[in-house]
This record gives structure tokens, sequence and C-alpha cells, in this order.
């Protein structure tokens, strides 16, 4: 059976700010990308954090195949989600994209360095002395390195695509990134997502011509 993700008139208030997320209703087919569009403050990001788990909704469902999945455990186990303010971690890269212990060394670097190569940064990677072993952090490491707003955007990237789930969602994914880092970016979400729900949220209107659904907050 095909995979559709169904929001049916969700609802959130937030009674000390004033906010509310009034009577949101849209469904989407596994293999298509939405994007959610507004301006800061729309309630793009209180829509993310509903589908993924991390909100309770105050009226309305969400569905999967027309079975209500209202748990938030359920959601968290089935979202992927790379948020704009996503963090790296002081390990070491190779650890920052799979999330996990390492259970196959070849299988895993391999798939550690063709994302790197996919998302455009396995040549800085190349020249560092522990490539993809080095630690994302020089201030506890002698061999750790830092990388620039653009650059820490295409390993978070990368690990997205590398813990692709049932509902993938990129927020904000390409803010730091130039206009071929943003269009190749959009062709690896579309190719690495293609049996799945996916998502993608601007504050404009860039993902435009590259999404098959829009819903403007």
């Amino acid at each position: 059976m095909e995979n559709i993700l169904e929001l049916q008139h969700v609802s959130k208030t937030f009674p000390k700010s004033n906010f509310t997320l009034e009577d949101v209703t849209f469904s989407l087919p596994y293999g298509a990308i939405m994007g959610f569009v507004g301006e800061n403050g729309a309630g793009k990001s209180t829509l993310l954090n509903i589908i993924c788990g991390l909100y309770k909704t105050a009226c309305g469902d969400i569905y999967i195949n027309g079975v209500i999945k209202a748990e938030q455990k359920w959601l968290k186990e089935n979202v992927n989600i790379m948020f704009q303010d996503g963090q790296l971690y002081a390990l070491p890269l190779i650890y920052n994209i799979i999330m996990r212990p390492i259970q196959n060394k070849d299988a895993d670097e391999k798939l550690v360095w063709d994302l790197l190569d996919k998302v455009g940064i396995a040549s800085k990677i190349q020249k560092l002395p522990l490539t993809i072993y080095t630690p994302i952090s020089n201030e506890l490491d002698d061999y750790g390195t830092s990388f620039s707003g653009g650059e820490m955007q295409k390993i978070l990237l990368a690990r997205s695509l590398a813990n692709t789930k049932l509902i993938n969602i990129y927020d904000e994914v390409s803010n730091a990134m130039d206009v071929e880092s943003k269009k190749d970016a959009v062709k690896l979400i579309r190719k690495y997502n293609k049996n799945t729900i996916t998502i993608v949220v601007s504050h404009d209107n860039e993902w435009n011509d590259y999404v098959d659904q829009i819903v403007k907050l």
C-alpha cells in the first residue's frame, strides 16, 4: 500500500505567546516532496514539531495510510528531521553522519564517503590527517577541525540522508549554501527519499520550482 501522510484539522495554541496554529489540513503520498513556506513566526516550526512528535496537537489528527498515528513515540521513531540549527558533536566525522556505532567498517566508510562526495565536501575531508575519523572539534583534540556554516550544513545533510525514515523533514536545509549547492541539495533529497514522505521548509519561495506541493503558512 502506498504510504500517505495526512493531517486533518490540526491546531495548536500557546496561550502565553498568543500564537495559534489553526486548522492545517493536507495529504502527501510517498515519493512526493512538499514545501512548507512562510515568514518567521508563521508556524512552520510548530507544525514540524507536531509531525515529529515533539508537540501534541490541541485538536486534529495525523494519519498514515488512513490510520491515526497520534502517538508521540511512533512519530519520533518514524520521522527523520534535519533542523536548521542542528548540531555537530565533538566526535569523529563518521559518527556524526551515521549516528550509531560502526557495524560494518567497509560498508559504513563507503556510505560516508559516498555522501560526502554527493554533498560536495569529500575533497576537504580527504586532506585531513584522519580523514573521516577526524574529530569535529579542535578544542579537545589536536587532530580535530572546524567547519564553516555552509560546510556544516552539508555534513548535516549527509547525516540526514544516511538516516532516512518513513517521513523525512528538512528545515531550512539550504540557509548557508550557495545557489549551486542548493540545487544539488534538492536533487539529493529527491534521490535519497524517493520511497519516503518528504517535507522541506523555507521562509521564502526558493523551493517552488523543486517541490510537488506547497503549504503556505
